[in-house]
Order: C-alpha cells, then sequence, then structure tokens
C-alpha cells in the first residue's frame, strides 16, 4: 500500500515511458551513470566446477 502521492508520481513516470524502446532506457541509464561519476565494479571471473564437463571425460569413445 501507498500514498496516494506516490502512486501520482510513479503514474506521471509511467505516462512519460510510453513509447521508449529498451534502447532508450540504456541510454538514459547511461547518462545518469556519466552524471553521477558511477562506475560498476566487475568482480574478478572465477573457475568452478563443471560436472557436465567432467563426465565426458569418464565417457569412453
Amino acid at each position: 500500500v501507498i500514498d496516494a502521492e506516490t502512486y501520482e508520481a510513479f503514474q506521471s513516470w509511467r505516462a512519460q515511458q510510453q513509447g521508449l524502446t529498451l534502447a532508450d532506457v540504456f541510454d538514459d541509464l547511461r547518462q545518469l551513470c556519466i552524471e553521477v561519476d558511477y562506475t560498476l565494479s566487475v568482480p574478478a571471473r572465477q573457475d568452478r566446477a563443471n560436472a557436465f564437463a567432467e563426465g565426458l571425460d569418464d565417457v569412453s569413445v
């Protein structure tokens, strides 16, 4: 349950979003990240066990 003011703000935002493509949304997000100097940190890749690949080693051809 939300208050009427929050709902109206959501409805206003939603009306503005009509007709936007996913590319438009990503462009807006990219611009927002530039404005707030946000950088997405990506953790280093880690190898993990792969049961399927290990099972292939057990199969004789």
